[in-house]
Order: C-alpha cells, then sequence, then structure tokens
C-alpha cells in the first residue's frame, strides 16, 4: 500500500484505511480506491498537477451536484494534495442489447456508464 497516501487519508479523515488499490480514472492525478475501518469506501485522488486543483474540481462537483440532473459523487475532503469522494460502482452497457461489457473503459456511440444501485 501506499503508506504517503494512506497518511493523508488517516490525517484528513482521522480514520484508518484498511485496504488500498489504484484504479483508472484519476484523469491527470493517480487515482486510488480506499476501504477505511468503518467500512466505508472512497474514490482517492493524488498528486495533483497544480496546488488548487482538487479544490476547484471539488467545487465543480458540488455546483453540479446543485443541478440534480446526474449522479455526482459526494465531496468527502479536498485541500492541495488530496480529493477523496464517495466511491461509485459504474458498469458499461451496451444500449441495444442490454449487455453489460466490461472490455471496454470508454463508452462509443452505443454505449453509456451507468452507475450501479446501492
Amino acid at each position: 500500500m501506499n503508506n504517503k497516501i494512506i497518511s493523508l487519508i488517516r490525517s484528513a479523515l482521522d480514520e484508518n484505511v484498511t485496504s488500498l488499490s489504484s484504479v483508472s480514472g484519476g484523469s491527470i492525478a493517480a487515482a486510488y480506491r480506499a476501504e477505511l475501518k468503518s467500512g466505508q469506501t472512497l474514490f482517492v485522488k493524488a498528486s495533483p498537477q497544480h496546488p488548487d486543483m482538487f479544490i476547484k474540481e471539488a467545487n465543480g462537483l458540488r455546483e453540479l451536484q446543485k443541478a440534480n440532473a446526474l449522479r455526482v459523487p459526494e465531496v468527502i475532503f479536498a485541500d492541495e494534495e488530496l480529493l477523496l469522494l464517495e466511491f461509485l460502482l459504474v458498469r458499461l452497457v451496451d444500449l441495444h442489447a442490454r449487455r453489460f461489457r466490461a472490455d471496454r473503459a470508454v463508452p462509443v456511440d452505443d454505449e453509456r456508464l451507468e452507475v450501479v444501485p446501492d
């Protein structure tokens, strides 16, 4: 596990991390899935390219939530080093056949991503 990321999460939330694994979806930042001792799962972004990048991203996500038009992950914590978000499990759906596909990371014309219900 990445000790620096774990330490940052522990400091931000005052909670222990039980597992940390790399995931895709961080764009230009490193991305992780963190399991906390409480059972909560987080999407973690670290290693920002700009000092205020995560703070601006968190603000943008909060504004998107206000529109109530799409499912936006809840911002748990944001500072200059770390962005902690609610972890949303998604799956790729073929809209014509309604088949679930795991072989493509990015949807194409007849596909979209959907959030898996809790």
